[in-house]
């Protein structure tokens, strides 16, 4: 028999913290020697039960653990300290891949403004290449120095250029591991791209010159095809990194580059063109298509959401909304991505021990993969219990980007009272790591929608954490061993990372029969909630 979600909200002591501790609103530190933090008790009847404490930071800044609240069963205090998480050893699997590009990222999420259009350019439509045509690319190597590769167009299809350097083609080419791609590999990709294409259109809107009524046709380089460049992503010869990216320097001309970053900094290739890697696209061709289905939405989405509407996205959010993509159609049977560490679901192995580190954050380097996985689960999350298809349409065709374009597309579609915008769904984001519901009013993660593109249910209860990371001190952890999320011992204050939330819990509240009075402090930053969830 199922057992109904027991929320125990302190709206009324949050409203009290915003009132007596007007200037405590966002950071850490002390508070005010003045003022004693509110404090009361609460008496929660469990039978054979589990309970929780979970708080939610929904402000765009840090909380320190002096200002976020606690909850207790015994009088003595928490500890307080530092909370530290750090990168061990080498990723494997999926977070081996798909780290960002940095320079692609910076500039991506941070455009500058649109010149006004060329008038030589304006109606401009240039012959499509034939196979076998060569030309030159500016890529960078991985210290972000540009040169020049020249690379041969090997598959032509309907949507798609495919362009390959004979340093990175070889027909006869056997081995799934040297980084060479054969012909029969650039026309897979080709052709995939094809059914891709129709896909993302569909959902996410046009790229910038497609072939649907926006002027000018065939875009920066006159060509209605999209190009693809197939090569050793950074020029290092190694296996490994970054996958794919889409580099929106790309739309610019040079000119306008060399003016505002100074010359030579940045070099445009002038086309709709991402890039992929050799090393994967030959041993990981999964990998690969996921890749394509990643990147063409960022393609997409840069032209409707910053050409046509002038609206500039967070990283987290154009990163979510690519893995809602590839989470919709790459395990199209027209796809054929099958392999579940393709998918953007194996992350959750990585957000299950790093959830803490919130859903709006995006870090550098190694840590980028934390990024990924918290942005992934937040939009799964989203899509498997506010709204599936129509939510990310939603979320795709609003004039908004970031938490206002959540926020209004959970008003227009979510059949939750209580979510329908941005704070609702992350106040309640934390359900997630304490149920498996396949249906019925609890959040999960495990709900399977409907519709032309179904979100399939996941289970993350059994699923084996991530050991890239590790936190600090080691008995942080309610819960260090075993699968599952991670659970934070509630004998720590612990700090809240912006849009974050945490969920702790203590022995004696494990398993239960009869009555538990908790004693609360509540939070000096009127951006901290906290409740009690019982499992």
């Amino acid at each position: 028999m199922k057992k109904k979600i027991r929320f125990f909200c302190l709206f009324f002591a949050l409203f009290a913290s915003s009132v007596f501790f007007p200037s405590c609103n966002n950071g850490g530190g002390s508070p005010p020697s003045l003022f004693v933090p509110l404090t009361y008790t609460q008496t929660v009847h469990l039978e054979n039960q589990s309970l929780y404490l979970v708080k939610v930071n929904r402000s765009d800044g840090e909380v320190g653990y002096n200002n976020a609240g606690r909850a207790s069963s015994v009088n003595s205090p928490a500890m307080a300290i530092p909370l530290d998480i750090s990168a061990s050893g080498a990723p494997d699997g999926e977070a081996a891949f798909r780290r960002d590009h940095e320079g692609a990222r910076r500039f991506n999420s941070n455009p500058p403004p649109i010149p006004p259009e060329q008038p030589s350019r304006r109606g401009l439509l240039r012959s499509s290449p034939v196979v076998g045509t060569s030309r030159l690319f500016w890529v960078d190597d991985v210290h972000g120095n540009f040169s020049q590769i020249n690379a041969t167009l090997r598959k032509q299809s309907v949507h798609a250029n495919v362009w390959v350097p004979d340093a990175n083609y070889d027909d006869p080419s056997s081995n799934k591991t040297n980084g060479i791609i054969t012909q029969i590999r650039a026309e897979n990709i080709a052709n995939k791209f094809d059914e891709i294409y129709g896909h993302v259109t569909g959902i996410f809107g046009y790229e910038y010159g497609a072939a649907s009524g926006q002027p000018p046709l065939g875009g920066k380089d006159g060509d209605e095809r999209v190009q693809i460049l197939i090569y050793d992503i950074d020029l290092d010869y190694v296996k490994g990194g970054t996958v794919g990216y889409f580099w929106a320097k790309d739309y610019y001309e040079q000119s306008y580059l060399d003016a505002t970053y100074g010359n030579g900094k940045l070099q445009t290739n002038l086309s709709e063109i991402f890039y992929l890697d050799s090393w994967w696209a030959d041993e990981r061709c999964g990998v690969a298509l996921s890749t394509l289905v990643h990147e063409f939405q960022h393609m997409v989405h840069f032209n409707e959401k910053f050409v046509r509407k002038g609206k500039n996205s967070a990283t987290w959010y154009n990163e979510m909304l690519s893995m809602l993509a590839e989470d919709m159609i790459s395990s199209k049977p027209e796809i054929g991505v099958t392999d579940i560490e393709d998918l953007p679901a194996y992350r959750l192995h990585q957000f299950i021990y790093t959830y803490r580190e919130g859903v709006t954050s995006w870090f550098s380097g190694d840590n980028a993969l934390i990024s990924y996985a918290n942005s992934y689960a937040f939009g799964a999350y989203l899509a498997r219990n506010f709204g599936g298809e129509a939510l990310v349409r939603a979320m795709a065709a609003n004039d908004a980007v970031n938490k206002e374009s959540v926020s209004m597309a959970l008003a227009s579609v979510s059949p939750v009272s209580d979510v329908k915008n941005f704070d609702g769904a992350l106040r309640r984001f934390a359900e997630v790591l304490l149920y498996n519901d396949t249906s019925g009013s609890r959040s999960s993660l495990n709900k399977t929608t409907g519709g032309t593109y179904a979100f399939s249910g996941i289970n993350i209860m059994p699923l084996s954490r991530s050991t890239f990371y590790t936190y600090s001190p080691a008995g942080i952890a309610f819960n260090p061993g075993g699968n599952g999320p991670l659970i934070f011992s509630l004998d720590y204050l612990i700090s809240m990372p912006p849009n974050s939330a945490l969920v702790q819990t203590c022995s004696a509240w494990q398993n239960v029969s009869g009555n538990v009075t908790v004693t609360f402090t509540v939070p000096l930053s009127p951006y901290v909630e906290q409740y009690l969830l019982v499992r």
